[in-house]
């Protein structure tokens, strides 16, 4: 029952990721990645610490040295790097574009599990990983192939328009 508990979590975060890329495309180019970033995590701050503050001051006075470092990393790599970079990449790129590469995060999860936590990768992990690789695969070769045949219809009209002169 835990473990259907647990995947019932990550597939409503990642549902959530879903729709921060969109919500991070549209203010993107209103606000500057470094402000998007600050304004969203300190709304979350100040939703979640209300919500839990007994159970945090409990945790922050049961924790460790090392524990300090590892919330430091996380916080930094985990929270505040992958948004700016997804902001900065927005900048660059369209939504859908970005929520392909973004939908690669399980499978990007499951190869740092197996190299950095040396947790073993069984079949149906690697059938995720060839059908996320697939999907994206496929994905943005129906992407390339519209904006072949965009640039072909393109080309056809301006020579077309050219014969005219």
């Amino acid at each position: 029952m835990e473990r259907w508990k647990g995947m019932l979590y990550l597939f409503g975060a990642f549902m959530l990721a879903g729709t921060s890329v969109i919500t991070a495309w549209l203010l993107n180019g209103k606000l500057a990645a470094f402000t998007i970033t600050a304004i969203s995590l300190l709304l979350a701050l100040m939703i979640l610490v209300p919500m839990r503050l007994q159970a945090l001051v409990r945790t922050l006075r049961s924790r460790a040295g090392t524990n300090w470092r590892q919330l430091l990393l996380q916080a930094v790599f985990g929270m505040f790097l992958f948004r700016m970079f997804m902001l900065f990449g927005l900048s660059h790129t369209s939504a859908a574009e970005a929520g392909i590469i973004t939908g690669a995060t399980p499978a990007i999860t499951v190869v740092l599990a197996s190299l950095v936590l040396k947790e073993r990768v069984n079949r149906f992990s690697l059938l995720g990983i060839a059908s996320t690789v697939s999907g994206i695969i496929l994905i943005q070769g129906l992407f390339l192939a519209r904006l072949f045949l965009y640039r072909t219809a393109l080309d056809r009209k301006c020579a077309g328009a050219l014969r005219g002169f």
